[in-house]
């Protein structure tokens, strides 16, 4: 045998006197032990995380093994370029939401204005409409009313479809972060 299978060596770490279950074998000093990544570093992944064979110096049941340290910091640095591009691309996707969401508010204050003065117009024409006596123009006044009500209903739908996009959009992001 070439070395020690990782079982066995899991199996002598973790029976190793004084170690228990917080020991040597169970990732307590240096969290080396059975973590199951290769180089036995507790919390680093074996897709070329920290914990990867190509930071280490000796096969990875060499418990006594530790990364090339020019590679750990390269690495360190690389991680914290990805963490502040990732959180600059946040930030700047959260900014352009919010003017998004501004916008919408400014739309939703604007269709509400415009559906209480096509309301008002409605109601006036319906009260016109109602007084009037001669037919000609009761008609016109019908085919005004029919207008009225149809622009009415577009304003309200598109009040609607955008309330609806807030919500799915503050409540997606609410949920996300």
């Amino acid at each position: 045998m070439g070395g020690l299978g990782s079982d066995a060596l899991h199996s002598i770490l973790n029976h190793m006197p004084g170690t228990g279950n917080s020991g040597i074998g169970s990732n307590g000093i240096g969290g080396i032990g059975n973590s199951g990544n290769m180089g036995g570093m507790s919390g680093m992944s074996a897709d070329g995380g920290l914990g990867s064979n190509q930071w280490m110096g000796s096969k990875s049941t060499d418990i006594y093994s530790l990364p090339d340290p020019q590679k750990l910091v390269a690495a360190v640095e690389q991680a914290t370029a990805n963490f502040l591009n990732i959180k600059n691309n946040l930030r700047r996707v959260l900014e352009r939401t919010k003017m998004y969401l501004s916008r919408s508010a400014v739309l939703l204050t604007e269709l509400t204005s415009d559906i209480k003065v096509k309301y008002a117009e409605l109601k006036e024409t319906t009260k016109k409409h109602n007084r009037e006596s001669a037919p000609h123009i009761k008609a016109v006044l019908a085919k005004k009313m029919i207008d009225l009500r149809s622009e009415l209903r577009e304003l309200i739908g598109m009040f609607e479809k955008i309330r609806k996009w807030q919500m799915t959009v503050t409540c997606s992001i609410a949920t996300t972060l």
